[in-house]
């Protein structure tokens, strides 16, 4: 089993269309402590194609 981190999982979710949105997500995480920098964040949301 690959092991994967929070970002590749939410992505993957949005690949797969289990979620519309990472943008949203990703930003919530964040408000309740996922500590992440702020460019790492934007090229997640840029990867799922959400610039």
């Amino acid at each position: 089993m690959p092991v994967r981190g929070t970002l590749a999982v939410i992505i993957l979710a949005k690949q797969m269309r289990y979620i519309p949105s990472v943008k949203q997500d990703l930003e919530n995480l964040v408000q309740v402590g996922l500590r992440i920098s702020p460019t790492v964040l934007a090229q997640a949301i840029a990867l799922a194609g959400e610039d």
